[in-house]
């Protein structure tokens, strides 16, 4: 029996072919462009303020987009501890650029993957910010 509430045409297949891998990995990259886009538009906004240019902080680290049928995930991977702190003391002026693409989570790695990594919804960031 079917749980779902959207009809069987607009659910994900039940096995994978190779052309929807392939369809997978072409959304993946257009919204990873979006996102650098988005970040871009960010950082000409606030270009004289004192909030941190995400660009440049991002190029840093290797990021991509993955989708399943459960969820669309930010994933980060930072190369060294500064660079990780960073991103995460900027994961609040991220959220927002995701949830314009309806990306759902991000994931931050550790550097050298010495930690479990950090997931955080995009629908749970109130939580995380604080008034300085």
């Amino acid at each position: 029996m079917n749980n779902y509430s959207l009809p069987a045409d607009d659910l994900p297949p039940e096995n994978y072919t190779v052309s929807d891998r392939f369809l997978t990995r072409e959304l993946e990259v257009c919204l990873k462009e979006y996102f650098d886009a988005e970040c871009d538009r960010h950082d000409l906004e606030n270009a004289n303020k004192k909030a941190s240019l995400l660009g440049p902080l991002l190029s840093r680290c290797q990021c991509s987009i993955t989708t399943n049928a459960d969820m669309t995930t930010l994933v980060i991977r930072s190369p060294n501890t500064f660079t990780n702190w960073r991103i995460l003391d900027n994961i609040i002026e991220i959220a927002p650029l995701l949830e314009k693409l309806a990306i759902a989570k991000i994931r931050v790695f550790s550097p050298f993957d010495t930690e479990a990594p950090l997931e955080v919804r995009v629908s749970e960031m109130d939580v995380y910010q604080y008034s300085g």
